[in-house]
């Protein structure tokens, strides 16, 4: 896509494949790269949506092992939270079934949208991931529950109701909160799809 190739191309300046660059050309190429990555996160997540939305996403069942599951998200999101000062913790011990039956991509992107909007909301403290099983399997019940939650600075209770709508920003000026707003919707129209459903305190 042309996004590939702005990245790209201004990536190679800034590593000097295109001759040396003062300072001032640095600066203005980092930025050129940094707006041309969020621009190309947000046309990511509009497209990801449309495809749900058309229900144009495929779902594969099969047993697969959610310890595994969570060990790569950890592996892939941890550094880039390590690097905010922030931390993420999994705690399993609610979790009776390790092995469960459902679509792990399905998942996994549910799971990875949820902690992306953890990492951009938190400036410091900890990102906790918990997974509860016990209580249903003991009621008879065949049901997953997963929380996430952080120390980021709370929705206003005026925003809640707007929370997934995938166009709402509460500051029009910065562009992650779309992302964080799409993200949001993503996960909640997954979970929809897999039966499941989303909510927020």
């Amino acid at each position: 896509s042309p996004m590939h190739s702005i990245m790209g191309y201004s990536q190679a300046i800034l590593e000097g494949m295109g001759g040396e660059t003062d300072e001032k050309q640095q600066k203005y190429l980092s930025i050129i790269y940094r707006n041309s990555e969020e621009l190309f996160k947000l046309l990511d997540r509009v497209t990801e949506l449309s495809k749900i939305e058309a229900q144009l996403v495929d779902f594969s069942y099969k047993n697969y092992d959610l310890t595994n599951l969570l060990k790569a998200l950890y592996a892939e999101f941890q550094p880039r939270a390590q690097s905010k000062g922030v931390n993420i913790c999994i705690n399993t011990d609610n979790l009776t079934q390790k092995v469960i039956y459902g679509d792990e991509d399905i998942l996994s992107n549910i799971l990875k949208h949820l902690i992306e909007n953890a990492i951009l909301a938190c400036e410091f403290g900890t990102i906790n991931i918990a997974l509860y099983d016990k209580e249903y399997i003991e009621k008879g019940q065949n049901l997953l529950k997963i929380r996430v939650t952080d120390t980021s600075t709370p929705v206003k209770q005026s925003e809640m109701p707007y929370l997934f709508n995938p166009y709402y920003q509460p500051d029009k000026k910065n562009r992650i909160t779309l992302i964080r707003s799409l993200n949001i919707c993503i996960a909640g129209n997954l979970t929809a799809q897999l039966n499941g459903k989303m909510s927020a305190e």
